[in-house]
């Protein structure tokens, strides 16, 4: 079988990605659908929020789109034209057939990261790109392993889809159950009007109060120099910066000094102010410091703060959150204290309030390691089908 090892740059057309200037994206729907990285990558094709009036770099239906920025590697098909930023680099095929194509770059992923490089975070030039060897069959036999590898990686991605339903589901249950602990509580009570119409009723023991009520702003600043640097991110809370830095999840770059930043005390609610409104606060495990674009509020009043973070955590609150946030344009809106204190809370005696929070530990606890152990299934299947792909493409495989 006459089988070649061929630079990617001989086989498809490159177009790097080129981020347009900021006033010219929209959320409105106005002008090419953006895409600036993997973020905004689907199962297959991408799901864009953002769109642009003026896009610099556009990638054609059915360009293979390439993340080359922390992650990279990860891949989606153009189902229309966009707009590309700087995050993503689009391939043409020039002679591959179009899925073989696709199952082949798949198979040089691994070597492609190998050139990650960067000091914030990983990514990759197009020169890196070009110079990856790719390998290429007769067409014949293109169209062979093409067909084969679409029959094989559909049953896989059949299941991976199922795990993936189960994981939706899960995150219902877990939400649901959240939503009725803290709003009806855990025993059958009297209910009554809470006054509020996105509230409703609440046991008729339990108080409608005020952020401003329960909280006071810390805006206390640190004069260390190397204290412990915290970040906060929309799933896990507030956490230590070097593990965001680890997880490709820091929102902000480290300073060289910690002296300015806002002092946290364990207990406290932190919670990032342009993010506010897509879940990116939570309860300070540790005493350290912050970013002074953070703001800090720690209890007035007798109150277990992890009650209120899960209270917070629902969706109805989070619409608040966005509610009461304001600026300019959707990229720009932040929820400053002033209108955070606003916010009126749910608020059952402390006794019910400890009662809720150690019910809710244990069932999300229960819940998200349902969670984990699904993703992990859902990684395996991942690898054997990477696995299957490059056997076949690589030829370890014979396809008849």
């Amino acid at each position: 079988m006459n089988t070649e090892n061929v630079r990617l740059k001989y086989l498809f057309e490159l177009n790097m990605g080129q981020s347009p200037d900021s006033d010219a994206c929209n959320m409105d729907g106005n002008g090419v659908p953006f895409l600036q990285g993997k973020a905004d990558f689907g199962i297959i094709s991408p799901s864009p929020t953002t769109y642009c009036t003026q896009p610099k770099k556009i990638a054609n239906a059915y360009d293979i789109l390439l993340s080359v920025r922390a992650p990279v590697g990860d891949m989606n098909i153009a189902d229309t034209d966009y707009a590309i930023g700087r995050g993503l680099c689009a391939l043409k095929s020039k002679t591959l057939e179009p899925q073989y194509a696709w199952y082949m770059l798949h198979t040089v992923i691994d070597a492609l990261r190998s050139y990650a490089t960067g000091s914030t975070y990983d990514a990759v030039s197009v020169d890196d790109v070009k110079n990856i060897r790719g390998t290429v069959h007769p067409m014949d036999v293109q169209r062979r392993i093409a067909a084969y590898l679409g029959r094989k990686v559909s049953a896989i991605d059949d299941l991976i889809a199922n795990k993936n339903q189960l994981i939706s589901f899960l995150k219902e249950k877990k939400t649901a159950t959240i939503c009725d602990a803290v709003t009806k509580g855990l025993h059958t009570a009297n209910m009554r009007s809470s006054g509020i119409d996105w509230i409703g009723k609440i046991p008729s023991h339990w108080k409608i109060l005020t952020n401003h009520q329960l909280f006071t702003e810390r805006n206390a600043k640190c004069s260390e120099t190397d204290a412990v640097l915290l970040s906060v991110t929309k799933h896990l809370g507030v956490i230590l910066q070097s593990h965001a830095e680890e997880l490709n999840l820091a929102t902000v770059a480290p300073a060289e000094t910690t002296e300015g930043y806002k002092v946290v005390c364990k207990g406290d609610l932190v919670m990032n102010i342009m993010r506010a409104k897509d879940g990116s606060y939570g309860i300070s495990g540790y005493d350290g410091v912050i970013s002074p674009a953070y703001c800090i509020y720690y209890p007035r009043q007798e109150v277990n703060p992890q009650y209120l973070y899960y209270l917070f955590k629902t969706p109805m609150y989070m619409e608040i959150f966005k509610n009461y946030s304001t600026g300019i344009a959707e990229h720009r809106m932040r929820l400053y204290p002033v209108n955070f204190f606003k916010i009126p809370a749910v608020v059952p005696p402390l006794e019910e309030q400890n009662e809720i929070v150690a019910y809710l530990d244990k069932r999300v606890k229960d819940i998200d390691e349902l969670i984990s152990l699904t993703q992990q299934q859902i990684e395996k299947l991942k690898e054997y089908r990477q696995s299957v792909i490059s056997e076949v493409v690589t030829g370890k495989v014979a396809v008849e």
